[in-house]
């Protein structure tokens, strides 16, 4: 995996990944009300997940995405 070189915008979030879509929902307003525009799909870094612990609530992840300011 290679990360292009650029601006990211990042959130991470403690808990069950079922809780992206929430957490992607406010990367994508922060984008719009900040009249961004995101040049590809979102990705999930999991900093801490079942290969470290079973508790869902001690996960740790971070979502990113590349961004740019519109022109």
């Amino acid at each position: 995996f290679v990360l292009a070189s650029g601006s990211y915008l990042s959130i991470h979030y403690r808990g069950s990944y079922q809780q992206s879509f929430t957490y992607l929902s406010k990367l994508y307003t922060y984008i719009n009300e900040h009249k961004l525009v995101a040049l590809g799909p979102p990705f999930e870094l999991y900093k801490i997940d079942f290969h470290e612990t079973l508790k869902e609530s001690e996960f740790l992840t971070e979502i990113q995405i590349q961004v740019v300011e519109s022109t």
